[in-house]
């Protein structure tokens, strides 16, 4: 059910024999070298040989089983086969086959929001597309037609489209940090906050808000508390 990692032929005092499941087995364990022997509690976890009803499998390999679809199926997921692994007992990754005639998961709309969704759709079945908060959405309904989604012709990429322009990442404070979580872009009306670093003192608003595509300007400066040269002739 398991072998052993750092086989020897003698242990000392509290060694440690290292074990690793087998195939169709999950886990890790040790063994540790006492005074009265071995101490320890095997925990390997067998995960079920599962069934892909119009499907088949092959393995496990190294605890990774494959799986794909018999003629007049296909997996839910776009891929021809899929591979699952046994985590706690249970195959995670495992798909469904279903008919070909329908359609299976929704395909990835960038900046669409998250819905519950089915593992497959009836042939002329339409999905209504919600964007996320900032986007606007320029086709209503993915379609489903012979096996297949279906947009209009519009690209997945176009349709949730922000309803202002975004604005890139914030200009660089000398001796600030932003003490806002970074992004790759930011929805009109945003705001970023800039911090001073230690022994340093903010000057004027240190806050900014994204405006149709631009940052406001302002002029955020972090000044040095022992900084005199205000006092000097």
């Amino acid at each position: 059910m398991a072998d052993i990692v750092n086989y020897k032929e003698v242990y000392g005092y509290h060694e440690q024999a290292n074990y690793v499941c087998k195939d169709g087995y999950e886990g890790r364990f040790y063994f540790t070298c006492g005074e009265d022997g071995w101490i320890g509690n095997p925990q390997c976890r067998e995960c079920p040989k599962p069934k892909v009803p119009h499907g088949f499998i092959i393995g496990p390999y190294n605890e990774t089983l494959y799986f794909t679809c018999e003629d007049g199926y296909k997996l839910a997921s776009k891929n021809w086969w899929g591979e699952a692994t046994c985590t706690d007992g249970v195959w995670s990754g495992l798909e469904q086959c279903i008919e070909k005639n329908k359609c299976g998961e929704l395909p990835v709309i960038p900046n669409r929001k998250e819905t519950f969704g089915r593992i497959s759709y009836e042939e002329d079945e339409r999905v209504p597309v919600i964007c996320k908060e900032g986007y606007v959405a320029v086709l209503k309904h993915l379609r489903c037609l012979r096996g297949k989604w279906h947009s209009n012709g519009t690209a997945l990429k176009a349709i949730c489209e922000p309803t202002a322009n975004h604005c890139s990442a914030p200009s660089k404070v000398e001796n600030a940090i932003a003490v806002t979580s970074p992004q790759r872009e930011y929805l009109s009306g945003s705001e970023v906050t800039y911090r001073c670093r230690e022994n340093y003192t903010m000057l004027g608003d240190a806050t900014i808000t994204c405006n149709n595509g631009k940052w406001e300007d302002k002029n955020i400066t972090c000044t040095a508390l022992w900084d005199t040269s205000e006092d000097l002739p």
